[in-house]
């Protein structure tokens, strides 16, 4: 039963071939960069001596948002946080009250 739910897991996570079939354009350095910055957090899966990084949807939303407002000529910093702004609100929205439509 654990292998069914770490593999349920790790259907979950995107790796960074996804990550970047999500942002055409969008580069490995692009992704450290961020990361560098600490914009984001991947989760880190070691395989011997190799590292990989694997990201969760919520963050592979963020850097699509991220990436989107880059494209428009954002510096890194105001691109994230556009981006954030913009998850934030969108989870807002999703507690409107009933009275409020």
């Amino acid at each position: 039963m654990s292998t069914n739910a770490e593999d349920n897991i790790l259907a979950n996570l995107h790796t960074m071939a996804d990550i970047l079939a999500l942002c055409p354009g969008m580069k490995k350095e692009d992704v450290y960069y961020l990361e560098q910055r600490g914009y984001l957090s991947p989760l880190k899966q070691r395989h011997g001596r190799l590292e990989r990084n694997l990201f969760t949807k919520e963050q592979a939303d963020l850097l699509r948002a991220i990436w989107k407002h880059r494209k428009k000529g954002l510096p890194p910093r105001r691109a994230y946080e556009q981006a954030a702004k913009e998850q934030t609100m969108g989870q807002l929205s999703l507690w409107r009250e009933p009275s409020e439509e």
